[in-house]
């Protein structure tokens, strides 16, 4: 059965995109079928500001509700998280992220997983940050390792953390304080997921609009000589002013379930292009045939 239904229009980033909506026939009897039109307009309501946390997590729990067997159903469930994080209400944000944590299986799961793991740790360094805090105020100076502050006998149960990030590295943890100033070395530090770098800090991370890092347009899908598609990407520029002074960056070539350093393709559906730059999702129109 197909049915066809008018386009619908979204502004993403740089771009006027038109999405025409349409019903699949193909499925196999009993399997789910993706409702790439429900999370599409709940895609809609996100990229577009101002962004009412508390309203756009209900739409995400609607969706969940309605389509709790979808496989698409990891964004919208992973983005109820990130809200929930907006919100301040960690605890449920923790409840979902450690949940798709230990998923496998599809590539939209697989995505699902790296970005909770990223949410995970950073919920983690904040715990690190307390705990370094209590230490400070107790001995006027940071520990010269996280070890030593571990070790430290008056650090009380509700403080203590996890001594290894979500992907079982160590942290990186340094002083950074005053060198040229005797006995000032311990009054700053610098404490990093490897995996994160720059990226570790909650309340900085919470502030980039979700998916408003992810600068890349679908360009065409082709077939691969094993009958798979590959979708092509190119990079976007930065800003508008930006767009013909940027040097030009090769375009990407995915198929589904690939990567590169700054992108992962974790769906391309009849409709819908899904994409992550690790930390969060972005939804996008396929490209039409041309």
């Amino acid at each position: 059965m197909m049915m066809r239904a008018a386009a619908h229009a979204a502004h993403i980033g740089l771009l006027c995109v038109f999405l025409p909506i349409l019903l699949s026939a193909s499925l196999p009897a009993g399997a789910a079928e993706p409702d790439e039109r429900g999370l599409w307009e709940l895609w809609q309501q996100h990229a577009q500001p101002p962004h009412d946390h508390k309203a756009l997590l209900t739409a995400c729990q609607a969706f969940n509700d309605k389509h709790p067997s979808d496989p698409l159903a990891v964004v919208s469930q992973t983005l109820a998280g990130w809200h929930m994080l907006q919100l301040g209400r960690q605890e449920d944000a923790a409840k979902v992220f450690v949940r798709f944590s230990k998923s496998r299986g599809s590539s939209l799961q697989d995505g699902g997983k790296t970005i909770s793991l990223a949410w995970l740790t950073r919920m983690d360094r904040d715990r690190i940050k307390e705990s370094l805090q209590f230490y400070y105020r107790r001995k006027m100076a940071y520990p010269a390792k996280l070890a030593d502050l571990a070790a430290f006998p008056k650090l009380p149960e509700s403080l203590v953390f996890a001594e290894r990030d979500r992907w079982d590295s160590t942290w990186s943890y340094q002083l950074t304080g005053f060198r040229t100033i005797p006995n000032m070395l311990d009054q700053k530090y610098r404490l990093r997921s490897v995996r994160l770098g720059g990226g570790s800090d909650l309340a900085e991370a919470l502030a980039v609009p979700c998916g408003g890092l992810v600068r890349i347009e679908p360009v065409r899908v082709s077939s691969s000589v094993t009958g798979m598609e590959v979708l092509e990407l190119r990079h976007l520029p930065e800003s508008e002013g930006a767009a013909e002074e940027a040097p030009a960056r090769g375009k990407i070539m995915l198929k589904v379930g690939s990567r590169t350093d700054s992108v992962f393709l974790a769906y391309v559906g009849p409709h819908l292009v899904i994409v992550s730059d690790y930390h969060h999702w972005k939804v996008l129109p396929r490209p039409r045939a041309n």
